[in-house]
């Protein structure tokens, strides 16, 4: 290992502290479009629940884990229209689904 002298530390410190600084400022880059990412996607989702009672009941109903049937069931509504708006929210984010054995039951994120 060679030694190296006070002058060649401090400008390999300084390098690494460049590094660091477009470091941070990545991360802030980052955080920014994360936030505006997010309040997008609230905004989307507020959208969506506003658009269509149906679908605001679906949400509504989603408190605990169901299955389209039994949503389909409690709304009186046919199963495939439900799916669709059962996706729909999945996409969005409020929603989200698990499979135990052969159904599925979907319930709120938020």
């Amino acid at each position: 290992m060679s030694k190296k002298s006070g002058d060649e530390l401090l400008e390999i410190l300084k390098r690494i502290l460049e590094h660091l600084e477009n470091i941070e400022d990545k991360m802030r880059t980052i955080e920014l479009l994360l936030k505006i990412s997010q309040r997008s996607s609230l905004e989307k989702a507020r959208s969506m629940l506003n658009s269509s009672k149906l679908r605001a009941q679906i949400y509504e109903l989603c408190d605990g884990k169901h299955t389209v049937s039994e949503i389909a069931r409690k709304l009186g509504k046919p199963m495939p229209l439900i799916s669709r708006y059962l996706k729909d929210l999945e996409s969005s984010g409020l929603i989200v689904s698990e499979q135990k054995g052969k159904s599925r039951y979907y319930y709120k994120v938020i």
